[in-house]
């Protein structure tokens, strides 16, 4: 399970990012 645990948190803290990123991108367009 060790293999799998550090490229998960990897993909949610990218898929994190990119939701906040995008959240904001939004509310610039309006």
């Amino acid at each position: 399970m060790k293999d799998y645990t550090v490229p998960l948190t990897l993909i949610s803290i990218l898929a994190d990012a990119e939701f906040h990123s995008g959240e904001q991108l939004g509310e610039r367009l309006g």
